[in-house]
């Protein structure tokens, strides 16, 4: 069993990085008599001391990376990696990382391929330009770099930069480095050993190694650690702990940790919830390109969801599109539901499709069930019933209720099979008791108008009630009407515009046409 160390970290290098600076009105000039190389040692370490000086260094770096500087290009790299003196911009790094690293540069590429390989976490694949640096990474692993190692490893774990996977030579890589506790290679054999990657599936084990890596302070380790225990996955739940590990992970600049220290302050979990400081932390992971923070940032922004912040769809969708572009299943399947009925964008069925469909790719089965009903009303693509059994079933299988209520459907109606209303409402009434939404509005319809079940308004209001609180926007609609008209209940002014404005929010048209036009008639003449 891997022991964790515990190692005491010196402040020698940050004190000797501060002395001997120039002063800061001493910035490096084209007429200096200095070699440009004593010139950037002497800006950068004007900069470690004091991070907004790097700033005016940034041009001085530019023009001797465009002349052929390895050190100055990998300087600029890691400016851009760090955010010192510009914006952060991890596609910024990775190219003057790698421009420096195909001049020779080692740093430059265990750098580069550190920032590919965590980028790669968060759904960016590597881009192409870095396939050529995997030679001399290979080279620089095997003469014993326990850095480039780890980082070859994963790459050949996943079958990146154009290599075929091979989990299990990428395991043998990396075992003697987790006896010499190297974080990565520490971090990479708990994930293997939680997801059997290469190796027999053991989470127990799995789970210690990542422990030791979180120990050793790793930032990937500690937000994926803390992510287990505020989900209780594979370990205790412990909310306290969870947020200590996902802050410490935050202020270590792992997007995911800053995902969950956001998450832990907007909900309250082994902290007080704090509004405020929740958004600061969401925004920054998902500015760092973490899905879930985009998604939730997405989400939020389109209903309303921050504080002081009225509903703003349109960036909304902006950040809900950059999680789906990343590959994020749950992001593909809302950016699809948004571009079926055109919240925050223009509506486009054909690309919603397309959305619906990446997402059931990734095994996301709601939709396997929104691609299923496109398909058997037409929507986006041509109408044809037998495909959307196929999906319903599919969908069925994965244990998505709503593909059993969509089978209720064709049944009730008789499409693709031989009508027969009353198997179809006893199929409503299973999927609706496994907690389908879809059945419950349709079982609702039905109880309203008496069809193939005696008239019941009170059970249609239940049934339409437990529909629209899981969010079917047609049925926050219809709810809005049930209370504006008293059908089942009393009538209910406020309650019937608090469902109507919700479901305007999640783009139901009826609900948008309603609202704009209430908006319209209290507007000054």
């Amino acid at each position: 069993m891997i022991m964790s160390r515990h190692f005491l970290v010196s402040g020698a290098v940050g004190l000797l990085a501060c002395l001997a600076c120039p002063a800061a009105d001493e910035l490096p000039s084209a007429d200096s008599a200095w070699e440009p190389a004593d010139q950037m040692e002497s800006a950068w370490r004007r900069g470690l001391a004091d991070r907004s000086s790097f700033a005016p260094i940034i041009d001085f770096y530019r023009r001797l990376a465009g002349e052929g500087n390895s050190l100055a290009e990998r300087r600029l790299g890691l400016c851009y990696r760090d955010g010192r003196g510009v914006k952060q911009d991890m596609g910024a790094a990775l190219k003057h990382l790698s421009a420096a690293a195909s001049r020779g540069d080692k740093i430059a590429l265990v750098a580069a391929f550190e920032v590919a390989c965590d980028e790669a976490k968060l759904g960016a694949a590597p881009p192409d330009f870095m396939r050529p640096l995997v030679d001399p990474l290979r080279a620089l692993s095997a003469s014993g770099h326990d850095r480039a190692t780890a980082l070859y490893a994963e790459i050949l774990l996943y079958g990146r930069c154009g290599l075929d996977a091979d989990p299990a030579r990428a395991v043998a890589m990396v075992q003697p480095l987790g006896f010499r506790a190297e974080p990565r290679a520490l971090c990479l054999l708990g994930t293997c050993c939680c997801e059997g990657l290469g190796v027999e599936q053991l989470p127990e084990r799995g789970i210690a190694l990542l422990e030791a890596a979180a120990q050793l302070g790793y930032p990937p380790a500690l937000g994926c650690m803390a992510e287990r225990y505020l989900n209780g996955k594979g370990v205790p739940k412990d909310v306290r702990e969870g947020f200590a590990l996902a802050r410490r992970g935050a202020l270590r600049e792992d997007p995911t940790a800053m995902y969950w220290m956001g998450y832990c302050l907007l909900m309250g979990e082994g902290v007080k919830k704090d509004m405020d400081n929740a958004v600061v932390w969401l925004r920054r992971a998902a500015e760092r390109g973490q899905p879930d923070a985009m998604t939730l940032l997405g989400t939020a922004y389109t209903h309303g969801g921050l504080p002081q912040t009225p509903p703003l769809p349109v960036e909304g969708f902006r950040w809900m599109l950059r999680a789906a572009d990343r590959g994020d299943a749950d992001a593909l399947y809302m950016a699809g539901q948004w571009l079926e009925v055109g919240l925050g964008t223009d509506a486009d069925p054909a690309e919603a499709v397309s959305r619906y469909r990446q997402a059931a790719n990734l095994a996301k089965s709601s939709a396997l069930v929104a691609l299923g009903r496109c398909t058997l009303l037409g929507i986006g693509t041509p109408s044809d019933p037998a495909k959307a059994r196929v999906l319903f079933n599919q969908a069925v299988q994965a244990k998505q209720a709503d593909g059993a209520a969509w089978l209720a459907y064709m049944t009730v109606e008789g499409i693709g099979t031989r009508k027969d209303l009353a198997a179809g409402l006893k199929m409503y009434a299973q999927a609706a008791q496994a907690g389908s939404a879809e059945a419950h509005y349709r079982l609702s319809c039905h109880y309203r108008q008496g069809q193939g079940v005696p008239r019941n308004e009170q059970l249609a209001l239940k049934h339409m009630e437990e529909a629209a609180t899981d969010l079917l926007p047609k049925a926050m609609m219809d709810l809005a009407l049930m209370y504006e008209q008293g059908v089942g209940t009393k009538p209910s002014r406020g309650l019937a515009q608090n469902w109507m404005k919700l479901a305007a929010e999640h783009g139901e048209p009826r609900a948008v046409r309603r609202m704009e036009q209430l908006a319209e008639d209290q507007r000054p003449r």
